[in-house]
């Protein structure tokens, strides 16, 4: 049956290249992992995400047949479920799921009143009219009003990085980041007394709302879910894609990565604490302890630091430091990054009697990383850490501290 059926191995995210040799219309059979045999399920809706993303991107006029044995992830895809039907994959109990991708809901004159959309490929019942809900219709006014209000600030400041929405409205619990021409979402982890269905059809609606809103491709809207993180969570992978982006802030470029990790490498909401950096950092010895990707260094390197020292224990981290100043121009022997266990260093530092004018110093909350020994609290550990950061100052020195 060569003549018939091709064989093919590629990556999922291929698929969006291909899509235009492609019929408009046909059916699209996945059986992705659910947490059974690969993957843990608690983490498997990024992927999910990503095949309806891709699926609603590029085969809009398809139908999709997903066959798993949670329909939970299968919501999680953005898709339009119309039918399912038991299937034994093995000794697994599994359903086949059937989905159509939907039309974006469009909002060219957003009201008060509840909206409607009409997938126009489509005439028979199964693809009537899908309602927004009232507080849908709230959301969108909220968002849209939002970024109108931002929008000429960020061009007046040179910023391409900003939030657009933090938990405004309490159904929509949802931090929005506009990163250049991408969307960061975060979800707040619902409580425990908001039903679980209601929360994951809150978050569906308006994952199609945002795109719409913001005016970005599906493409480029990453979603992940926010909650405390403990231990090895705190700075794991999330993705494998590698890809980073350019964003500016106050004159400056930093290289993000929306993916691949639960943070984006640039803390949106420390904007103000790295230009005071800048703005005391002229002449100084600057010391960055905890220095992740190092934006704080590339702020004093714009004031005119005398040196810079980025002090982590990732490699990973520390390179993307480096490449961060080396992207604005900063570069030479003056520039220095360590990876070395902060509370170490700071042992050895003191034995070595060195000495900055400017330290920020900005610990994360928990850490039992195995590339150090025992457990960081920062709730137990802040003291000595202030005072042995403390004694690394010149005498008119100063340190910034943050938790």
């Amino acid at each position: 049956l060569d003549d018939r059926i091709q064989v093919n191995q590629r990556d999922l995210t291929e698929w969006p290249k291909l899509a235009a040799d492609l019929p408009k219309a046909g059916l699209f059979v996945c059986n992705p992992p659910y947490g059974e045999r690969i993957g843990r399920a608690d983490e498997l809706h990024y992927l999910y995400e990503s095949l309806g993303n891709i699926i609603n991107e590029s085969f809009s006029g398809w139908r999709t047949a997903l066959i798993t044995d949670n329909a939970q992830l299968g919501k999680f895809t953005g898709l339009t479920l119309f039918d399912s039907v038991p299937f034994d994959n093995g000794p697994i109990a599994c359903d086949v799921l059937f989905y159509r991708a939907p039309r974006p809901v469009r909002f060219n004159e957003l009201s008060s009143t509840p909206t409607q959309f009409v997938d126009e490929e489509f005439d028979d019942k199964e693809h009537a009219p899908v309602e927004m809900t009232e507080q849908g219709t709230m959301f969108a006014n909220r968002l849209k009003k939002n970024k109108k209000h931002l929008a000429k600030w960020a061009r007046k400041s040179d910023i391409s990085c900003y939030r657009v929405y933090d938990a405004d409205l309490p159904d929509y619990a949802l931090a929005i980041d506009l990163y250049d021409e991408h969307i960061h979402v975060q979800e707040y982890a619902p409580p425990k007394q908001i039903d679980p269905e209601k929360a994951i059809e809150r978050l569906q609606e308006a994952m199609q709302i945002i795109p719409e809103v913001l005016e970005v491709p599906v493409t480029q809207v990453a979603l992940k879910v926010r909650k405390k993180q403990r231990g090895k969570e705190q700075y794991e992978a999330q993705a494998a894609k590698n890809q980073r982006i350019e964003v500016r802030e106050n004159g400056l470029r930093f290289w993000v990565n929306l993916t691949d990790y639960l943070d984006t490498g640039l803390f949106l909401d420390h904007r103000d604490t790295r230009q005071l950096v800048r703005d005391l950092a002229k002449d100084k010895d600057f010391l960055n302890l905890f220095s992740y990707t190092g934006s704080a260094s590339v702020y004093a390197a714009a004031g005119q630091a005398k040196s810079t020292t980025s002090v982590d224990m990732s490699n990973t981290y520390l390179s993307w430091a480096e490449d961060n100043m080396n992207l604005n121009g900063f570069v030479g022997g003056q520039h220095q990054y360590v990876r070395a266990n902060c509370i170490e260093w700071l042992q050895q530092a003191i034995e070595d009697d060195k000495r900055y004018g400017l330290i920020f110093l900005d610990p994360p909350t928990f850490s039992n990383s195995s590339r150090m020994e025992g457990v960081f609290d920062i709730q137990r550990d802040h003291v000595a850490l202030i005072k042995q950061a403390a004694a690394l100052l010149t005498a008119d020195g100063e340190l910034i501290f943050s938790t």
